[in-house]
């Protein structure tokens, strides 16, 4: 405890440079922050925007694309699931 109030009273008093530089640190926190919190409100539209049309289209390989049934050996051209119409393979 004393080493570390005689720390404090030696930044304090005795090195102002490093008081200088305390505030450049917390100037170049705040910046990292501010640049941190604008590309996450910039990236996450996008992302979504991504997600919602790969969402759209995608078409499932094997799979109804309704109900996504599993349609391996499949050979009536209807869904067993949801009765949907399925173009052949």
């Amino acid at each position: 405890m004393c080493a570390a109030l005689v720390g404090m009273w030696i930044d304090r008093y005795h090195f102002p440079f490093i008081r200088a530089l305390g505030s450049l640190v917390n100037e170049y926190h705040r910046t990292l922050k501010t640049i941190g919190t604008l590309l996450l409100l910039m990236l996450t539209p996008v992302a979504l925007t991504a997600c919602f049309f790969w969402r759209i289209n995608h078409k499932p390989q094997g799979k109804c694309a309704e109900c996504g049934y599993n349609l391996t050996g499949n050979v009536s051209g209807v869904c067993p699931e949801c009765g949907t119409e399925i173009e052949p393979a």
